[in-house]
C-alpha cells in the first residue's frame, strides 16, 4: 500500500485458480507467466489467497446469522469443529496436511502423542493418510 489513504495494492499471482481465504471470491488467472492484480485492502487484517492444488484446515463456528466466528485461544479451539477448505487444480487434485495436538505440553510431541495426517482429493475422492502411527487417536 501506498500511503495512508490507500485502499488498494497490487500482487502478484502465478497461474490458476485462487481462492480469497476471507471472502470465498475466486481469481482466475488464466495468463501462463501469471498477473498483477489490484486488491482491496482487508479490514481483517493480511490478504490470504489459498493457491490452487490446496487443502487447508480452518476451525470456526456459524453463528445463527451465519457469520463466522474464528477461534482465538486454545480452549476455544478445542471445542471448535474442523473445517476442510479445498481448491482443487486444474486437474481437479489438491493435497493438504493437518497436526492436531491438546496445545498445552511440549510432551506431546516428544512422546509422538499428536494426531498428523494427510490429506488428499483425487477423483473426486477425499483420502485421509495417517502421518503419526505411533498415536493413532480415538473418536474424532
Amino acid at each position: 500500500m501506498d500511503g495512508k489513504n490507500t485502499t488498494t495494492f497490487k500482487s502478484f499471482f502465478p497461474p490458476g485458480r485462487w481462492v480469497d481465504i476471507d471472502t470465498w471470491d475466486v481469481l482466475d488467472i488464466k495468463n501462463e507467466t501469471g498477473e498483477v492484480v489490484d486488491l482491496e485492502a482487508s479490514t481483517l487484517g493480511v490478504k490470504k489467497h489459498l493457491k490452487p492444488g490446496s487443502i487447508v484446515p480452518i476451525q470456526y463456528n456459524t453463528t445463527d446469522s451465519g457469520a463466522q466466528v474464528f477461534a482465538n485461544s486454545t480452549e476455544q479451539l478445542a471445542t471448535m469443529g474442523m473445517n476442510l477448505v479445498i481448491n482443487r487444480d486444474d486437474q481437479g487434485y489438491a493435497e493438504g496436511k493437518l497436526f492436531i495436538d491438546e496445545g498445552k505440553n511440549i510432551s506431546e510431541l516428544t512422546d509422538k502423542t499428536y494426531e498428523y495426517y494427510t490429506f488428499k482429493l483425487v477423483n473426486k475422492t477425499l483420502q485421509k493418510l495417517t502421518l503419526n502411527t505411533d498415536f493413532i487417536a480415538s473418536g474424532r
